[in-house]
């Protein structure tokens, strides 16, 4: 089982994470796009959409790199303001 770097004892993101955001990090990280991650998971790839979004803000990054690097542990400079 993977989990975000801000997993680690004193990291957050997994308490803000909502349930249903969480399968969809590993999809994100592995390099699937939202279509890929919605045939996967059901919802439709607006909804991954959002959902991957909203990891980014909760992670404080703003791209799909930086919150793959951060998922497998890598540590990424945080935004302030992720775009």
């Amino acid at each position: 089982m993977r989990v975000w770097a801000a997993d680690v004892p004193g990291g957050d993101t997994a308490r803000q994470a909502h349930p249903r955001e969480r399968p969809v990090s590993p999809l994100s990280a592995d390099g699937l796009s939202n279509d890929r991650t919605g045939h996967r998971l059901n919802p439709n790839s607006a909804t991954v959409k959002d959902h991957v979004a909203s990891m980014h803000l909760k992670c404080g990054v703003g791209n799909r790199v930086a919150a793959a690097l951060l998922f497998r542990g890598i540590p990424v400079p945080r935004e302030s303001q992720p775009v």
